[in-house]
C-alpha cells in the first residue's frame, strides 16, 4: 500500500491549509494526482482522498476527466499510467506466449 505525504505536496504548491482542513483547486489536484502517477506509475481512489484531503467521488471524477485528456487510465479503485513502461511484446504475442505456458488438460496427470 503507497502512502501519499500530503505534507510533500504543501512544499509543491499543491495543497493550501485551511482552517477548516484542506482545500485545492482541481487543476492543482490534478497536477498533484500526475507527480504522484509518473513517481509510482499507479494510484489508488482512496488512498489519494485522503491524502489530498477530499472525497473519493472527487478523485473518481477527475480521473473521468483525466483520462478523458488521454492522462491515465482508470482501473477498479485507481488509475495507472503507461508512459516511461516498456512493453515490446505485442497483445497477439502475450496471448500465444499464456496459451503455452499452461498446461493442457491431455499432459494432466490421471
Amino acid at each position: 500500500m503507497v502512502q501519499y505525504d500530503h505534507k510533500s505536496l504543501y512544499h509543491t504548491g499543491y495543497v493550501e491549509e485551511k482552517k477548516e482542513g484542506i482545500g485545492m483547486l482541481a487543476i492543482a489536484r490534478r497536477n498533484a494526482i500526475l507527480e504522484l502517477l509518473r513517481e509510482h506509475q499507479s494510484v489508488n481512489v482512496t488512498e489519494l482522498a485522503t491524502s489530498l484531503g477530499v472525497a473519493t467521488e472527487t478523485i473518481r471524477r477527475d480521473f473521468k476527466e483525466m483520462e478523458a485528456a488521454g492522462q491515465l487510465i482508470r482501473t477498479h479503485g485507481g488509475a495507472y499510467i503507461t508512459e516511461g513502461v516498456q512493453n515490446d511484446i505485442s497483445v497477439s504475442m502475450r496471448s500465444v506466449i499464456r496459451q503455452q505456458e499452461r498446461p493442457s488438460p491431455r499432459s494432466a496427470p490421471g
